[in-house]
């Protein structure tokens, strides 16, 4: 495991402009193994951690097998029936509607996986009322997995954006543009009432920039989603440069509870609640690097869930600590909920 490095490096933050020495840390790639090393700073002001200096060749740690890349396959044919009585379930659990038929569709089918996938707890905390709702996907990827489910589930406005995408193109009634959050801002006026980031602004450079982008592109009552991984957790403290969610160098920032609701604020964003959501991956990931074993390697957990690197007592051990972690708030990962600031005079880039 390394540690910090306590040197004297003029560093700026880029969240806050805090300048001065902040601490530095030297952390390997380990998603794929090359052990290449970055350096990164956590800023002793708004304690966003942060590389100090973006690679010019960045795109060469995103190959085609990276995860957000590849082509899942979903089993789409089911009976007539069964797809009316699933939709009745859908209904009810979204929408608290069709309680009469709901009480007889489950004792026939339950819910399918892919309206869990759909994150419906995150929907039902943003106000989402009915299937129009417009709903945006930052950094989608270039499948759109997430779309995809919310199509299923009935969702029929879905926009999806990713600068990596092949091209402009659809699936189904889902639109994915080749664009990043400042040029659709500046392409379109359609408004949208949620905009996720689900694991996407940790890769983004330039991190303001993209959340005012966000409040102009947001409808008035519209609520902005963001899943990040957290410094503010108790696993940057236990595993320090070998967590996991650190991902070096794809993970630009790693935010603080304090630097991403800092960084909301300047943009004319206020955060109205926090949810964790982190799973065991957080512990076993961490504990494979610290035995020097990467992500995508036949070892791995995470890669082969045959893997018998950890036994089973141990893996259920690292699911209760993920679940343990969620409810004190401590977990390495959360689910921020902003909307537009309700003030007339709220402050923008200073």
């Amino acid at each position: 495991m390394q540690t910090a490095e306590h040197i004297s490096v003029e560093n700026r933050c880029r969240i806050c402009n805090e300048s001065g020495d902040h601490e530095v840390f030297r952390i390997r790639e380990m998603m794929f193994g090359t052990q290449d090393t970055f350096e990164y700073f956590q800023c002793r002001h708004c304690e966003c951690l942060q590389i100090s200096e973006i690679p010019a060749n960045l795109s060469s740690y995103y190959p085609e097998n990276y995860y957000s890349h590849k082509k899942i396959a979903t089993k789409n044919k089911k009976w007539i029936l069964t797809s009316a009585l699933e939709k009745s379930l859908i209904n009810t659990a979204l929408f608290n509607t069709n309680y009469k038929l709901s009480s007889i569709a489950r004792h026939f089918v339950s819910l399918p996986s892919y309206f869990f996938r759909a994150r419906p707890t995150l929907l039902q905390r943003a106000g989402i009322r009915d299937y129009r709702a417009r709903i945006l996907d930052i950094g989608c990827g270039t499948q759109a997995l997430w779309l995809q489910d919310l199509q299923r589930v009935g969702f029929v406005n879905l926009t999806g954006i990713d600068p990596f995408a092949k091209g402009d193109f659809s699936i189904g009634r889902i639109n994915i543009l080749r664009l990043d959050a400042s040029e659709l801002a500046h392409k379109t006026d359609q408004k949208f009432d949620v905009i996720a980031l689900n694991h996407s602004l940790e890769h983004i450079p330039d991190q303001f920039g993209t959340l005012a982008s966000i409040n102009r592109l947001l409808s008035p009552d519209g609520t902005c989603i963001i899943r990040i991984p957290t410094i503010s957790s108790m696993s940057w403290k236990i595993y320090g440069v070998d967590w996991v969610e650190l991902d070096a160098p794809r993970h630009l920032y790693i935010h603080s509870k304090r630097s991403i609701r800092e960084l909301a604020r300047r943009a004319g964003l206020e955060l109205f609640d926090t949810q964790y959501d982190t799973t065991a991956f957080e512990f076993y990931g961490s504990e494979q690097y610290r035995l020097n074993i990467p992500l995508t390697s036949p070892e791995s957990l995470w890669a082969n869930p045959e893997s018998t690197v950890f036994t089973r007592e141990q893996q259920l051990e690292f699911a209760e600590r993920a679940e343990k972690a969620n409810i004190d708030g401590t977990a390495g990962r959360a689910c921020f909920f902003f909307r537009r600031t309700r003030r007339s005079d709220h402050p923008t880039g200073t």
